[in-house]
């Protein structure tokens, strides 16, 4: 298998990094990956896979790599978000022309702003979360959820279509 210039960042930083303690090290594999995912370097579709498991990436990745993937939309990589979708299993929750993640916010059908704050485990779904103040990426410490909804892809997917011919007809 050819390694992705993605891959072979990563590998030249474990390979070549002359640093005194595992947490440097760890901390130059997470701004090798930042420095790929921001430059809009391009992913093979196994490299979240790949890398995770021949660079100790149970150390520096996080468990559940949520933030990697939010890191991968914002930044607009699109081969980052599929190299990610392909190590988890877990297809795009689209909202229109926008990829979901964990802070994401996105509109109900009685109009209410709701927050994503987890994906199943499997993959299929995601947990939203109404609050009972102004919805924001950032909601405010101490906020009260009104409500919780789970959501399926294709329901997110009908979300999105529904929000964005309104913007159509506005």
């Amino acid at each position: 298998m050819k390694e992705s210039p993605v891959y072979q960042l990563v590998k030249l930083v474990w390979k070549n990094a002359s640093v005194p303690s595992h947490a440097q090290l760890n901390r130059s594999l997470q701004s090798a990956l930042t420095l790929a995912i921001e430059s809009k370097m391009k992913f093979a579709k196994g490299d979240f896979a790949a890398i995770r498991k021949a660079f100790s990436g149970q150390h520096w990745m996080g468990s559940s790599l949520e933030g990697w993937y939010t890191m991968a939309i914002c930044a607009k990589n699109t081969s980052a978000c599929v190299s990610f979708e392909a190590s988890t299993g877990r297809s795009p929750f689209r909202y229109g022309r926008q990829r979901l993640h964990i802070r994401s916010i996105l509109y109900l059908p009685d109009g209410t702003l709701a927050v994503v704050t987890s994906f199943s485990k499997d993959g299929k779904s995601l947990l939203a979360c109404v609050y009972d103040s102004q919805a924001t990426q950032y909601v405010a410490y101490g906020a009260k959820v009104v409500r919780r909804v789970r959501l399926t892809c294709k329901d997110v997917r009908d979300l999105g279509r529904k929000v964005e011919k309104k913007l159509e007809t506005a």
